[in-house]
């Protein structure tokens, strides 16, 4: 259906919460690109993202739950790489979240323990909130970074802190092809005509 390509999840950014809040890309940009753009979509990121099995049903709720959550654990992380107060209503959405969750559950898989995978986008979706709790409000928090790219602005987990775009690439490369393009107007004669 959507052929941008925006369209491919990105499970590159440190915890499986912040690849779910990078499922909206290029928030801050003239078009941000809603990457669950059906239910298909949610189920498959939660296939990928968290292991749920297909058999796990998504449904137009979910869908609308899955997204509203995002949104939710974004404010979150937004206020704190501002250092600021999260709002209320963020916090009030995330402990709504979390009136669902239940528990992993033990399970045996090839020989090895193993935690379950969710068994419903609630669940799923309680985990994530829970996840992102526990980076926020810890130590994690301080690892947190935003993509330098204005319009990207994802937020990823940088150990290193060396980090300035999202694991994606995509932003890092922009931003060098532009530089690029800048520094050979500046340079008389320079071909450029092979630079995306």
């Amino acid at each position: 259906m959507k052929s941008d390509s925006r369209s491919e999840f990105t499970f590159s950014t440190g915890r499986p919460w912040l690849d779910f809040i990078a499922t909206l890309a290029d928030r801050l940009g003239e078009e941000p690109f809603e990457r669950l753009w059906d239910t298909g979509r949610l189920a498959l990121w939660l296939q990928r993202g968290m292991g749920a099995e297909p058999e796990v049903k998504v449904t137009e709720a979910d869908l609308e739950h899955a997204r509203w959550a995002r949104e939710a654990i974004q404010v979150l992380a937004d206020a704190a790489l501002d250092g600021a107060a999260p709002p209320q209503r963020a916090v009030a959405a995330a402990n709504r979240a979390l009136e669902l969750y239940e528990p992993p559950r033990a399970r045996i898989e090839g020989g090895r323990l193993r935690a379950g995978a969710p068994t419903s986008v609630e669940t799923a979706v309680s985990w994530l909130v829970l996840e992102a709790l526990q980076t926020l409000s810890g130590d994690g928090a301080r690892l947190l970074r935003r993509c330098a790219a204005p319009d990207c602005r994802a937020v990823f987990a940088d150990p290193s802190g060396r980090r300035r775009w999202c694991p994606s690439d995509r932003c890092g490369v922009k931003h060098r092809v532009r530089a690029h393009r800048e520094r050979a107007k500046q340079v008389p004669g320079e071909d450029v005509g092979g630079v995306p």
